[in-house]
């Protein structure tokens, strides 16, 4: 959900079970280009992010949100998790196909280097 926070303008929180959990803040300032792209080559590059260091898929869905960091998936609906370990590599690939519409080859869920 969004939600106005005076000392952050809005905050995207999403539902954690019991209670809501801040996931980010925005406002609606200008922002310039240049800006946007330091930012997002910062987060894509710099090592030891979570970007850099781990692989992950998220989404959300109807009724909740998938993620997926590196082998744990987190499948979240109306408040309740089921969180699982991905056991093998078809495995994993099968879930990115499936649940967040990745289509990789073997080749590439090898390259990886999660199993």
């Amino acid at each position: 959900r969004l939600i106005r926070v005076p000392e952050h303008g809005w905050m995207l929180e999403r539902d954690a079970g019991p209670g809501w959990a801040r996931q980010y803040s925005f406002t609606t300032d200008p922002v310039w280009p240049a800006d946007l792209e330091t930012a997002n080559h910062w987060t894509a590059t710099r090592p030891g992010t979570r970007f850099t260091s781990l692989r992950i898929a998220s989404r959300t869905l109807p009724d909740g949100y998938a993620s997926l960091v590196d082998q744990v998936l987190t499948v979240s609906r109306k408040g309740e998790a089921e969180v699982r370990e991905i056991e093998n590599a078809e495995d994993y690939r099968q879930t990115l196909a499936d649940l967040f519409g990745l289509q990789l080859s073997a080749g590439e869920i090898e390259a990886l280097k999660l199993f």
